[in-house]
This record gives C-alpha cells, sequence and structure tokens, in this order.
C-alpha cells in the first residue's frame, strides 16, 4: 500500500473515533434528558441506552424506584459507559472501533425495529426518519474506519509512522504497536535470510 493510501485509512480511522466519540456524549446527554423527563432529543446518538432510561422511567412511573427500574437506568449508563470505553480503548487497540461499529449496529437493528412498529401500529413521527438518516450516517462511519483499520493492519511500522505523522498524528506510539508483530516477522525473516547466506 502506498503512502497515499496509507494516510487516507488513518484519516479514516481518525474519523470513525470522532463520530463514536460524539455518539457517546450526545447519547449520554439524551438518557440524562430522558432521566428529568424532558421532551428534547439529540439525534447522532445511541437507541439502546436512551430506550433503557425510558423504560426505567416508565418503570419507576408505575411502580415507584424498585430493582427493575434501577436495573435499567443502570444498563442505560453502561450502554454509554461502553460507547466512550470503545473510544478510549480503539486509541490504543483498534480492535475497538469493530467491537463499536457490531454494537451500533445492533443499536440500529432495534431501532428500525421501534420505527417499524410505529409505522403499523401508529405513533409514527417524520422526525424518526431523520434519525433513521443518522443512524445510516455513524454505521457506514464506523464500518468506513474498521475497514480502514484492516487495510493498516499489514503495514510495516516504518512506512505507517511516516505517513502517520504526515496526517498530523499525536498518537504514532499507540497506533504503530499494533503492527509490530508485521514487522517483527519481517525483522525475523530478513535475520534468517541472512544466517542462510
Amino acid at each position: 500500500m502506498d503512502d497515499a493510501k496509507i494516510k487516507k485509512s488513518i484519516e479514516k480511522f481518525k474519523g470513525a473515533r470522532s463520530t463514536l466519540l460524539v455518539v457517546a456524549l450526545f447519547t449520554l446527554v439524551n438518557v440524562l434528558l430522558v432521566a428529568f423527563e424532558s421532551d428534547w432529543y439529540l439525534l447522532f446518538s445511541a437507541t439502546i441506552p436512551w430506550y433503557l432510561m425510558m423504560m426505567g422511567i416508565e418503570e419507576a412511573a408505575i411502580y415507584g424506584y424498585d430493582t427493575v427500574t434501577i436495573f435499567f437506568m443502570a444498563a442505560a449508563f453502561l450502554g454509554v459507559f461502553l460507547y466512550l470505553l470503545f473510544w478510549l480503548l480503539s486509541k490504543r487497540f483498534r480492535v475497538f472501533i469493530l467491537i463499536a461499529m457490531l454494537v451500533f449496529v445492533a443499536d440500529t437493528v432495534l431501532f428500525l425495529v421501534i420505527l417499524l412498529d410505529l409505522l403499523l401500529f401508529g405513533g409514527f413521527d417524520f422526525f424518526l426518519l431523520i434519525d433513521l438518516v443518522f443512524h445510516i450516517w455513524i454505521t457506514a462511519s464506523l464500518i468506513a474506519g474498521t475497514v480502514a483499520w484492516g487495510r493498516l493492519l499489514g503495514v510495516p511500522r516504518e512506512q505507517f509512522e511516516a505517513a502517520n505523522a504526515e496526517a498530523g498524528s499525536t498518537d504514532e506510539n499507540a497506533n504503530s504497536s499494533e503492527l509490530s508483530s508485521n514487522d517483527d516477522n519481517s525483522n525475523n525473516s530478513n535475520d534468517n535470510e541472512g544466517g542462510n547466506k
């Protein structure tokens, strides 16, 4: 892979991480808005944590703050925490962008189920279509970041770091560490060839 393609892959990966951070923060805001019984809702966010908090609030309205209510609310915040954790760990271990993508795909599937339910049984709002567009956009960004991660796996460390520096990265050591096994294998191969000669 030439330096231009490596640089492009690095930029796509960074873009996916930025998307993931925005999703985590906006989802946190939405969960808090539901907890305080606000009618506001931010786009560019995950559905599952928001839905879990909604279920918790509805449970609390009927039965008070029982074990089930606390479970739903805790699960909502856990969902937000996972997205933040994936964003943080993906800087050092890029495989977490793949995990984040798979989790958000599951989130999008749930959103589609909710959307279909509203279409069939009433309560549909055009705003949901806009939310669907954002879900597709986020999914596409995370998929692009995952593909970029896969392409960078086989790049020699020196070539990666040169392209990374050109892209203006501040975490060269973190990103290049995953490539060390490839680089080490290359060095071992060269040593063996030298010994044979």
